[in-house]
């Protein structure tokens, strides 16, 4: 579940040069989103207002039904993106609206999010390669999240593709302690650097 907005690949990705800055405006990496009309917070929401729960958004909660019964996730998320009240800095933790991040890293890399996972997270650190997981309907999509039941190595993707970062990781506990000796051990693994050592969510991020 929310374990999932622990996997880095935000950080590798800024590290390897595909995401220029966690600063940079979400927008600028997608210049084909139409803005709606009198909206104007949304230009100014940084890579690390998503990834420091510090992204305003409109209204209250997360718009689970508006943004997993459309067909596209990562605008229906942008559509919620902004708001009157400006960049307030305050903590708003949402989950839902965390897949623009794998919006984001589409857009750097060209690759989908479980790949670049396999690629430069899980392959480095011994974990098997996973795959997307698709919910035809949405009482499947219900059970998947509550469900106790053992499951693959899979990742809870959208319809293009793109797995939700706010959840849907399946990952066994030996898999998990890899990830959480990375940390400890500041990104580095075998002796080789996976993760930015910064990436420790004191000077630059908390999640993603």
């Amino acid at each position: 579940m929310s374990a999932t907005k622990s996997i880095m690949l935000v950080g590798i990705a800024v590290e390897k040069g595909m995401i220029g800055s966690v600063d940079d405006k979400v927008l600028s990496y997608f210049p084909d989103y139409q803005v709606k009309r009198g909206e104007q917070t949304i230009y100014d929401v940084t890579v690390k207002h998503l990834l420091t729960m510090r992204a305003p958004y409109k209204g209250k909660g997360d718009p689970w039904s508006k943004v997993c019964s459309s067909m596209d996730w990562t605008k229906a998320s942008l559509d919620f993106l902004g708001g009157r009240k400006g960049i307030t800095g305050e903590f708003n933790y949402k989950t839902v609206c965390l897949h623009i991040l794998s919006g984001i890293l589409f857009k750097a890399t060209g690759m989908k999010t479980v790949d670049f996972a396999n690629k430069y997270l899980f392959g480095p650190l011994g974990i098997a390669g996973h795959s997307n997981y698709y919910a035809k309907t949405a009482e499947e999509h219900v059970q998947f999240t509550i469900g106790k039941e053992p499951k693959e190595n899979v990742w809870f993707a959208d319809p293009q593709g793109l797995g939700t970062p706010g959840y849907g990781l399946c990952m066994c506990a030996a898999d998990m302690a890899r990830i959480g000796q990375l940390c400890l051990k500041e990104g580095i693994w075998d002796g080789r650097q996976i993760v930015p050592h910064q990436w420790r969510g004191d000077d630059q991020t908390t999640k993603g």
